[in-house]
């Protein structure tokens, strides 16, 4: 096989989903689309000619009569193929992207570390302040109430640090192991989505996707994460956005 089932359960642990779960029995395409006209649902439907049955999928006319044309589940499922190309990587940029992702790990890391250290030298300097405000209302050089006033201030500066310094600690980066698993799923899983039934190809897009709207012949994916960072660096060949610090 391409793919071990094995590694497909395990990019599916990564990701949280049990895909498995919502698969509608019969229409195994249904659940993924909207109507790129109208905004309703793509539904199927059970259709016998000479004695054979074919299955088709079409909008649910929820509001109305739409122009979105029937679709024959073959069809359907080679054309929805275009969706798994969009986020194909190659072995090389499977190799690029898991050395950016442990340099940039490294970088985070250090970054947290010295936000870490100005914070802590800040906290130090609170506590400073604190003590010395309280050794001035001992020597009567403030009143209590001014005193309280600070010290109160002085506390709360001081816990709000410590809940930076607990969430910066608490940040978890990605595994490589985990990162290879969902890259090597990607390298493959257009080869691996010719050769599948639409069942297994259902449910392969189901763990790339949120929705997809279907409009004729368009489609546009909105694919979950980390999928839509994928799909966006081979679009733009920006790999390494710095607007977040958690990206």
């Amino acid at each position: 096989p391409l793919i071990s089932s094995a590694l497909f359960e395990r990019v599916q642990e990564i990701l949280g989903l049990r895909s498995h779960d919502c698969e509608p029995r019969g229409f195994p395409y249904r659940g993924i689309l909207q109507c790129g006209y109208c905004g309703c649902s793509i539904t199927a439907e059970r259709h016998l000619r000479r004695d054979k049955e074919y299955i088709y999928y079409r909008c649910t006319n929820g509001k109305g009569k739409c122009e979105q044309p029937y679709v024959r589940q073959e069809l359907l499922g080679d054309r929805l193929s275009e969706i798994v190309e969009r986020v194909h990587l190659d072995e090389k940029q499977v190799a690029r992207l898991l050395k950016m992702l442990d340099r940039s790990t490294e970088e985070r890391k250090q970054e947290r570390q010295d936000r870490i250290r100005r914070l802590l030298a800040q906290k130090t300097l609170h506590e400073e302040r604190r003590d010395a405000s309280y050794k001035d209302k001992l020597d009567g050089k403030i009143l209590e109430e001014r005193w309280l006033k600070l010290d109160r201030e002085w506390a709360e500066s001081i816990t709000k640090i410590d809940d930076q310094i607990r969430l910066l600690k608490a940040v978890s980066e990605p595994r490589l192991d985990k990162a290879n698993s969902t890259f090597e799923l990607l390298q493959k899983a257009p080869e691996l989505y010719l050769r599948q039934t639409d069942v297994e190809r259902a449910r392969l897009l189901r763990t790339l996707l949120s929705n997809c709207i279907i409009q004729r012949d368009n489609l546009v994916p909105v694919y979950k994460e980390p999928f839509a960072a994928v799909a966006v660096g081979l679009q733009t060949g920006d790999w390494y956005p710095r607007q977040d610090s958690n990206l």
